[in-house]
């Protein structure tokens, strides 16, 4: 994602979660 610190830590924390779910969408296909 995009790592732009508008929001603070949480929206870090968030884009990191989607990232890291994003990557086990493309393991399991």
């Amino acid at each position: 994602g995009k790592r732009r610190m508008v929001g603070g830590q949480e929206d870090m924390i968030v884009d990191v979660a989607l990232d890291l779910l994003a990557a086990r969408k493309e393991q399991r296909s």
